[in-house]
């Protein structure tokens, strides 16, 4: 039973140069290295075709993206969701900022009575609080 054979890249160099030769045919190389003629033909025809891609022009500018429709359409409602449940967020937090403000400003009046029933006069804090613009 016969197993595979792999080869170096460098192997196969070395007889894709060799067969450059117009002297040398592929079967005489491939009987001296023991190789397929065909597989020898295989990896000549592959290397042509590298050869040839790599020396073709290319475009441009940006790759276009060939997308599917149903993808495309996938992909939108995907972001049209998050779009939504941001904006849904962004009120929770608005709200939220809005209770704790009001709070807030009910514990400083809570604090001038408490303050003022005590005797003491409330100074106001001289730096600005974060988010507030200097008056």
């Amino acid at each position: 039973m016969k197993t595979r054979s792999t080869y170096s890249p460098e192997f196969k160099m070395e007889i894709i140069r060799a067969i450059a030769n117009p002297r040398i045919s592929i079967q005489q190389i491939a009987k001296e290295k023991n190789v397929a003629a065909t597989l020898i033909s295989l990896w000549k025809r592959q290397a042509e075709d590298a050869v040839k891609a790599r020396f073709q022009p290319q475009p441009k500018g940006r790759k276009k993206i060939k997308d599917n429709p149903e993808k495309v359409a996938s992909d939108l409602q995907g972001v049209r969701r998050e779009k939504r449940n941001a904006k849904i967020k962004a009120s929770h937090l608005e709200n939220s900022l809005r209770d704790t403000q009001a709070k807030l400003s009910a514990m400083e009046a809570m604090l001038a009575t408490m303050a003022e029933q005590l005797g003491y006069k409330l100074v106001k804090n001289r730096t600005p609080r974060r988010g507030k613009k200097n008056d």
